[in-house]
């Protein structure tokens, strides 16, 4: 029997040493800066050092924008051989410029269409990794997947329909709800392992679509931890003229309607404070305009947009924040994980965070005491808390700070979560 174990377990390592043909599936990829494109970027590139053969299907860069991003010209399909040694083929899809659920549907529908069209003729391949948008994308490729005998394994982002009830796109129990759920969960079975980014996630798959959980793997989003370094207040504050005493709030991301920058801004003027407090808030997005609208209506606060926000400009402007702001809408925080949470800590200052006192949002700060939580739609608490906050001495502040950037390092860094997705990733394909 030892004997027998033993050989197992030499024919499983042997496998995963093989030289593989790995098939990545993702709608956004770098120059996008997306942290899910940075993840499957950092898979596909250690994937090729590793001697395995690559091929990456991805859209045409258009994030957060809904704009093709300039240098790129869109086609069909677009074949391109990395510096790195993988094949990277863009696919044509519908750009959604507005975050309205038909051009999100048609965005996610084209992909989902055009790359499965091209996996279904694309060379045998021994595995694929699915990070794509739920349901109609995921559909059409796990269809295409099982026609070819390719084992899935899942990346899962955000919960779906759970994010499309939350954000009062469609009825949390209904017809629509129904059947959707039903989709994901006939997706999800018939992947081989799925890779889910918190434990409340997994107990969502676990419970709700009766995935067994030895296919179940918790791995948390991650970013390279030295694009995001400890920058002194005053080297952005500088550029945008903000006095040194004046407390600043900062929101650093996509401007969409989920993120609900909005009930930020609308929560300053309602903040009681004799002291000067300025609001950053740097991204793009769908509500971006909308947002400036209502900045000018402030008659108390100030708030300073930076748009577009590159990557190299991370650390500057984060570290400008005396707090961190991170926004949800409604019951979003149930149903995702925002992944600036990540970038946030790694800035070493501390977070308010609007999200349910349920949400892995608020176990996370409570966990490693690095903020505070308030609830959606509750701009009162919400000015309240500011003013408390604003109040908080930076001694104080800064060592909150620090304990989330401990915590991200040992957590949420790629030499810690890279590895587990690549070892799940070879463990699945095939021999």
């Amino acid at each position: 029997m030892i004997f027998i174990m033993n050989f197992c377990e030499q024919i499983n390592n042997t496998k995963i040493l093989m030289k593989m043909n790995v098939t990545i599936l993702t709608p956004i990829f770098p120059p996008e800066q997306v942290i899910s494109a940075k993840t499957s970027y950092q898979i596909a590139t250690e994937m090729q050092k590793r001697g395995h053969q690559v091929l990456v299907l991805t859209a045409f860069p258009s994030r957060p924008s809904g704009n093709l991003f300039p240098g790129y010209s869109r086609t069909l399909y677009n074949n391109k051989i990395q510096s790195t040694g993988y094949k990277l083929v863009r696919c044509f899809s519908y750009f959604s410029k507005h975050s309205s659920i038909i051009s999100r549907t048609l965005e996610n529908l084209s992909f989902g269409f055009t790359s499965g069209l091209f996996f279904l003729f694309s060379p045998p391949t021994d595995v694929i990794y699915v990070n794509t948008w739920p349901i109609f994308a995921q559909g059409i490729i796990s269809l295409v997947a099982h026609l070819k005998r390719v084992p899935i394994v899942l990346s899962v982002q955000d919960l779906y329909p759970e994010s499309l009830s939350s954000q009062g796109r469609i009825q949390m129990g209904g017809l629509v709800y129904r059947f959707i759920i039903a989709i994901d969960r006939y997706i999800a079975r018939g992947c081989k392992s799925i890779i889910l980014i918190s434990d409340r996630f997994a107990r969502s798959y676990m419970d709700l679509r009766g995935i067994p959980p030895e296919k179940i793997n918790v791995i948390p989003n991650w970013i390279e931890s030295r694009l995001v370094q400890q920058i002194p207040k005053e080297k952005y504050r500088l550029k945008c003229s903000i006095p040194k005493n004046v407390f600043v709030l900062v929101y650093g991301g996509n401007i969409g309607r989920a993120a609900g920058v909005e009930n930020i801004i609308e929560a300053l003027e309602s903040v009681k404070s004799d002291r000067e407090i300025v609001m950053i808030v740097a991204g793009s997005g769908t509500n971006l305009e909308a947002c400036r609208v209502l900045a000018k209506n402030l008659s108390k606060r100030r708030v300073i947009f930076h748009s577009p926000w590159f990557e190299e400009e991370t650390s500057e402007v984060l570290g400008a924040a005396d707090i961190l702001v991170l926004p949800t809408s409604g019951d979003q925080s149930l149903a995702s994980v925002p992944s600036k949470m990540i970038t946030y800590m790694l800035a070493a200052r501390p977070i308010l965070a609007v999200v349910h006192g349920a949400s892995d949002t608020a176990d996370l700060i409570g966990k490693t005491g690095c903020g505070w939580v308030v609830p959606p739609d509750s701009p009162e608490q919400l000015a309240r808390k500011i003013e408390e906050v604003s109040k908080i001495s930076n001694v104080r502040l800064a060592k909150m700070g620090q304990s989330g950037r401990e915590y991200a390092l040992q957590n949420f860094s790629s030499e810690i979560c890279l590895p587990k997705v690549i070892d799940i990733i070879l463990t699945v394909a095939k021999p």
